[in-house]
Formats: structure tokens, sequence, C-alpha cells
């Protein structure tokens, strides 16, 4: 990095910044060109032309690339406006950092300090990792408050840019429990990142953030969030109708967490065990899983263990219970469990949910008036959130509405049609 910065030339800096090892430590790869250019405004084509060719000498231009990415002033080539090179090189709080010549620093460590670190990734100024763990716990309750009220699509781009700019170029060089805590609060981040690709269909990219925060679990011995991820696991290979490795997966988080008491996150992964036994057709061992659920539930234990799993509340169990008992065809305990569902608080992308579970209950049972007046409200609640997942869920009730020539269940494939035209 400061052999780039000395060099004098944009196009060197954003290369080192791309394949800095703090990035392949936690994405395994470079920090793509594509990536990097959507936070300049650049295309990949622009960007690699940027750092293949000449030096850029736009002052104008030199000053936004290093005002977006947060490059520390003292290592500029250029002063940036009402700051001057040599009053940054003078700073105290850098003084206090640099008490050795560089010379002396080991070929091992990154070229830039802590201190410098933190300054190129967040712009704080601080370098304290148990400050900065709370600050990226704030961070992952921001961005789950966005995805849960606008939507994978939108809140997965955000908490990437987050998570690039600021959170993984600072994961390393702490050390001790404030390094674990830092590493833990950056896998909830990554964890959440991984629901959004999840939301946006892209598999791949979501299996592979659920791979890096099972890392972090491991590496921070936190057996709770292990479980949560392994969940989230287990909700794609549902989705993607691989019930042999969503029972795997479960049974798997399931007997981790078997030394513990019960909490909705264990109910949860008990559920979607169910839907998985119930979709290959062990209807016997699905059912005993239901009768055992049932009892669980009825006395459903406060708090989720870890605060990702927080979803795992009344409401969302009772849905999974509901459509666990949908995959074994007993639709009016299921009907029973979905009506309790709506009856519970939570949060707005929840409540589609439910509605879309709920729905898809009454038209099984051919209660298609019913069935439309849900899927009106359930239209009114998704409005601004953009999901691939939940248009998926709403694609599968139009075709369940169309066998059905009611007036009614024609103003809702309306509504849904309506819907999906604003798809991204």
């Amino acid at each position: 990095m400061r052999a780039a910065f000395e060099s004098q030339d944009m196009g060197k800096v954003l290369k080192a910044y791309r394949n800095h090892r703090r990035h392949l430590h936690l994405l395994g790869k470079a920090l793509n060109q594509e990536v990097l250019g959507r936070w300049l405004g650049l295309t990949q084509a622009q960007v690699s032309k940027f750092e293949n060719g000449k030096p850029e000498q736009n002052l104008q231009t030199l000053r936004s690339y290093a005002r977006i990415l947060h490059m520390p002033p003292h290592m500029l080539w250029f002063d940036m406006p009402g700051q001057t090179r040599l009053a940054a090189r003078q700073s105290p709080d850098l003084l206090a950092n640099s008490a050795r010549p560089v010379d002396a620093e080991p070929t091992n460590l990154y070229v830039l300090r802590a201190a410098e670190l933190a300054q190129f990734a967040s712009g704080a100024g601080t370098a304290d990792p148990l400050v900065w763990a709370s600050r990226l716990a704030d961070a992952r309750a921001h961005f789950e408050r966005m995805y849960r009220n606008s939507g994978g699509v939108v809140a997965g781009a955000r908490i990437e840019q987050f998570l690039a700019r600021q959170a993984l170029p600072f994961i390393a060089g702490t050390a001790g429990d404030a390094d674990v805590a830092c590493k833990r609060a950056i896998g909830g981040l990554i964890a959440l990142a991984g629901v959004c690709a999840y939301d946006a269909e892209d598999w791949a990219s979501a299996n592979s953030k659920f791979a890096q925060a099972l890392r972090i679990a491991e590496m921070s011995h936190d057996y709770g969030f292990h479980s949560y991820v392994l969940a989230l696991m287990v909700n794609q290979a549902l989705a993607l109708e691989d019930y042999k490795s969503a029972e795997r997966l479960a049974d798997m988080a399931l007997r981790s967490s078997a030394a513990g008491p019960v909490t909705p996150l264990t109910i949860d992964l008990e559920a979607m065990r169910i839907k998985a036994l119930a979709s290959m057709g062990d209807s016997s061992t699905a059912m005993a899983g239901v009768c055992k659920l049932e009892v669980v539930l009825s006395k459903l234990p406060a708090g989720s263990g870890i605060v990702e799993a927080s979803y795992a509340q009344e409401g969302h169990l009772q849905a999974q219970l509901a459509e666990a008992l949908t995959s074994l065809g007993d639709l009016g305990a299921a009907q029973r469990y979905g009506q309790q569902s709506l009856e519970s608080e939570g949060h707005a992308r929840g409540k589609v949910n439910r509605l879309a579970s709920m729905a898809t209950i009454e038209v099984a049972k051919g209660e298609i008036e019913h069935a439309s007046l849900l899927v009106h409200e359930m239209i009114d609640s998704a409005q601004g959130m953009e999901s691939r997942r939940l248009i998926r869920r709403f694609l599968k009730l139009r075709a369940a509405l169309a066998g059905h020539a009611a007036a009614v269940s024609r103003d809702a494939i309306d509504r849904i049609d309506s819907a999906i035209t604003l798809a991204p």
C-alpha cells in the first residue's frame, strides 16, 4: 500500500487496495473491479483501464476517489480541500502511532499501521476494536431493518458496500477478546449479507457468505451463532428443494445445540426439518416431529439466544408449523396455526410471509374469497420491498388462484401481476 501511494498513481493505489490481504482474509479473494467501480461511479472496464493506464492527473477526480475510500490524508501526494499534507503528517494522533520508523516494521505485517488502516477504512480515526465491535453490531441492526422494510436487493448492496469500505479492512490487526468481538460482529453482517443474497436468489453468493460466517462462528466458539447460520442454510436448501441437504443441515444444527436450553431458534430448525422430511415423503417421522413441536410451542421460551435470530418469534414459528402441516396435508391444523400467526405482532416482511402462507392454505382448502382478501393485504404490506423470494411466493399463489374462476380471484391475480411488474 505504501509503495502504491509513493508512486503517486491512483490506479496503483486502487489495485493495491483491492488486493489487500484483509480482503483476501475474509472474502477469500480480491475485491473485484466491478464492486469497486460501483462505489466510484465507474464500470469494470473503466476501473481496469484506470489501474493499468497512465496516472490520473485530474485533481478533482483524485480528491473524489480519496474521499470515497477514506484515504489517510498524510499518505496522499495532493491536498484535500481545507487540509494540507504537512498538517496531516504532523497530527499528534498519527505521530503517537509512528514511534518506530517504517523500515523497522516487520515485512509480514500489513504495511499500513492499525490506526492508519482504521482511518482508511472508516474515516473515524479510531482503532479501538471494542468500540468498533459495538459500531458493527449497530450497523447490522440498521441493515436488518433496511432488509425487513425494503428487501434484500436494496439492503444487500448497502451491506456489501459497508463491509468492504469500513468493516473488512479493520478485521485483522486486533488481538485477544477484542479481536474475537470484532470478527463476531462482522460475522453477523456477513450472514445478513447472505440473507440478502438469498432474498435476491443469488444462491452462489449466499452460500459463499454463509460459509464465511460459519468459519467466523467456529473461530469465535459461538455455537448459538453457528446454529443460526446453519438455519439460514437450511432455509436456502428448502427454497432450492434440496430436501436431503436441508434435513442434514437442520439435524447438524440441532445436535450441536442439544446440550443447551430450547430456544425459538431450535424450534425454527425443527420446523424446517419437519418440512424437509414431509417433502421427502417421510410422513411418519415428520408427524411425530409435529406432535413434539406443538408441545414445545405451547411453552414458547423467551429470547432467541442471539440477536441475529430475533426473527424467531411466536408468529414466525406458528407460520413455520402451519407450512409443515400443509406439507403433511393436514390443512385444518395448518389453518389454525396460520390464523394464530396473523394475530402476532412482527416486522413488515414477516407479516408479508405470514399472509402468503395463510393465503396458500386458504386456496388449498377452497376458501378463495378469504384467500383473495389475504392477497390484497399481502401486496399492500409488501409495497417498497424489492425481493425476488417474495415475488416467487406471489407467482406460486397466482398459479394456485388461476384455477378458480371467481371474480375475487381475478382481482387478486391482477394485484399480483401489478406487483410483479415492479420486480427487480
